[in-house]
């Protein structure tokens, strides 16, 4: 039996959990971790909620559960809930060594290609994160984009947006960018992952990281094609060649209309119910 419509109003307070499937462990490692609760402050950040406490609970060693406690100072809606507990890692290949990297300029345009997973109503996209390598010379203004299919040419079409994160990521590392405003992208639909920056090879280059194997999750139907595509001027794109690059890609599923909708009908119900309850009160004591 599924669970009864979650009633919302201003000043409600929810106990917010999540478990591990089968009793499996939900986080591998610190960095999991720390991933999750950046989430939580993004979605903290996004509403009006007041976090009053939290909890990432461990047996025998592995994390298995999620408790949050929340106050709504208004109304919540579906999709913020869920941005807390649904935000997923659908690929990434974090976790494997780097095997070299490709330089990215503005005549060094970098992309691979995804099709996402198959929830009829799309996803919602939270970040995208790149693993880079020290630069060289004197690079500036690097970019990511997330584009659409090319309509009639091969590789990456129209860009759908620009995200936000460091211009400078000089330094080894992993580099998050997000988008500047909601991003939703159709299930079973390719887009491309687009990186390319303000200065030509030649005063300096920010370096991708490359791994030896793609991202993959038989779960929830991600893949990279496989393949890297490389522009002098980002307009034309020759075909791919073999390898990978080191990225992950983290996305809300978004609730289909018929979960909306049963949420409305509650909100409905609950709202005659209470006005029901306040005549017969004010008829009774009149």
């Amino acid at each position: 039996m599924s669970r009864k419509l979650r009633i919302e109003y201003p000043g409600a307070m929810y106990h917010v959990m999540n478990r591990g499937d089968q009793r499996e462990d939900i986080f591998r490692d610190d960095e999991d971790r720390q991933k999750f609760l950046f989430t939580l402050g993004e979605a903290w950040a996004k509403t009006e909620w007041q976090v009053h406490a939290y909890c990432l609970m461990r047996k025998n060693r592995t994390y298995m559960k999620i408790s949050i406690i929340v106050c709504l100072a208004v109304a919540a809606s579906v999709p913020q809930i869920t941005q807390a507990q649904g935000t997923t890692t659908y690929l990434s290949n974090l976790d494997q060594p780097s095997s070299g990297s490709l330089p990215v300029g503005s005549n060094s345009w970098l992309a691979i290609e995804i099709i996402t997973g198959g929830n009829r109503a799309g996803y919602s996209l939270d970040s995208i994160q790149l693993a880079m390598t020290d630069a060289s010379g004197n690079p500036s203004g690097f970019t990511v984009m997330l584009c659409s299919n090319a309509p009639i040419a091969f590789g990456p079409g129209p860009v759908l947006g620009t995200l936000n994160g460091s211009l400078t990521p000089v330094s080894s590392g992993i580099y998050t960018y997000t988008p500047s405003s909601s991003l939703t992208l159709k299930g079973n639909s390719p887009y491309f992952i687009v990186v390319t920056a303000g200065t030509a090879l030649a005063d300096g280059a920010y370096g991708w990281s490359l791994a030896g194997a793609p991202p993959y999750n038989p779960v929830s139907g991600w893949v990279e094609v496989g393949g890297i595509f490389t522009s002098s001027n980002g307009s034309s794109w020759p075909l791919p060649t073999d390898g990978y690059f080191q990225f992950a890609i983290s996305a809300t599923a978004v609730p289909e209309p018929s979960t909306l909708g049963l949420l409305a009908l509650g909100g409905f119900f609950l709202v005659r119910h209470r006005r029901k309850a306040k005549a017969i009160y004010e008829k009774n004591n009149h």
